[in-house]
């Protein structure tokens, strides 16, 4: 016996928020009268706008607006709230720190139907962006493990795929949005999660300046170089191991990478080279998350024992996860 159900997965993350739609077949797979189910099919059947993440002047979540999008979406979709029967709200990277993030994940999981949960946490979203992305399908064909990197705007959410299944999954604050610039390329924000770091490597950042691209390039150079480390199985210095959120990890090998999230839309354009960005370049996007996708596909590129693996999905792979 099938059933047919409609799923919404929702992502509120550091830079942008986006939702989508997904049809799922559910077959019961039991000859006892203790039903078996299983998914047979999922299938995608909407994909929202990607929208940034409204903000009010206060930098908290604006839930009115968000609300309204949302209601936007359903409509667009030609889909009811009633119509839902699963799915999730996941709120990620610097979003989920907002005083008012709760608020925001209940209001919007009610409004989205009965049956949609809200979570928030940067293991969960590792999770689901790695499913999404396709790296934990890609570690049924390879032998060994898969990690996925889902670099967003305020954190990197990794999860290690053996056969489908998940090993091991943890979070670092590496993002686009951690040090952002205005149109003229002064430098208008840097996170204090950062501030260790660029005390380290000696680099004259501060809020108020214009930002020299090569000192820029040094900073993603070396958030590059700690994921790299990590999949060399490479220990971190005392100050990059400060960008784990909650916990650490086990060092080991990982010779299979995927990358997702807003970064790897550019660490797959070989048409960014950080080596030719002008600050005028960067600062046309506010952060530096292009350098930082520049950095990182450079320094993967001379590394001859990891292959790189083109994902199904970057910048959705968090919200299809959790859709699907």
């Amino acid at each position: 016996m099938e059933q047919v159900i409609l799923s919404a997965g929702i992502d509120l993350g550091t830079t942008t928020s986006q939702v989508i739609f997904s049809r799922i077949k559910l077959e019961n797979i039991s000859y006892t009268a203790v039903p078996e189910i299983r998914i047979k099919e999922k299938e995608i059947i909407y994909k929202s706008g990607i929208y940034f993440t409204p903000l009010t002047e206060s930098n908290h979540i604006d839930i009115p607006a968000l609300k309204d999008i949302l209601q936007q979406e359903y409509q667009q979709a030609g889909i009811r709230r009633e119509d839902i029967s699963t799915g999730a709200v996941i709120i990620t990277g610097e979003t989920s720190r907002k005083e008012n993030a709760q608020q925001a994940l209940q209001g919007l999981s009610a409004e989205a139907g009965d049956f949609v949960v809200a979570e928030a946490g940067p293991d969960l979203e590792s999770v689901l962006a790695g499913f999404g992305s396709g790296a934990a399908a890609a570690s049924r064909i390879w032998d060994g493990e898969v990690i996925n990197f889902d670099i967003g705007g305020g954190t990197t959410n990794a999860a290690v795929f053996c056969n489908e299944e998940i090993k091991d999954s943890f979070a670092m604050d590496i993002g686009g949005r951690l040090v952002r610039l205005d149109q003229l390329g002064k430098i208008i924000y840097i996170s204090d999660r950062l501030m260790p770091l660029i005390q380290e490597l000696s680099l004259p950042l501060t809020v108020g300046m214009t930002a020299d691209h090569a000192v820029l390039k040094l900073l993603t150079d070396a958030l590059a170089e700690v994921l790299l480390h990590i999949c060399q199985g490479q220990e971190l210095t005392a100050v990059e191991e400060k960008l784990f959120i909650n916990h650490g990890i086990d060092y080991r090998k990982y010779n299979r990478v995927m990358f997702s999230g807003g970064v790897a839309e550019c660490i797959y354009d070989s048409g960014l080279d950080g080596e030719n960005f002008s600050v005028q370049t960067i600062s046309k996007y506010g952060d530096i998350g292009p350098l930082l996708g520049a950095s990182i596909r450079q320094i993967f590129s001379q590394e001859k024992e990891i292959i790189v693996l083109e994902p199904r999905e970057k910048i959705r792979a968090t919200v299809i996860g959790a859709g699907s």
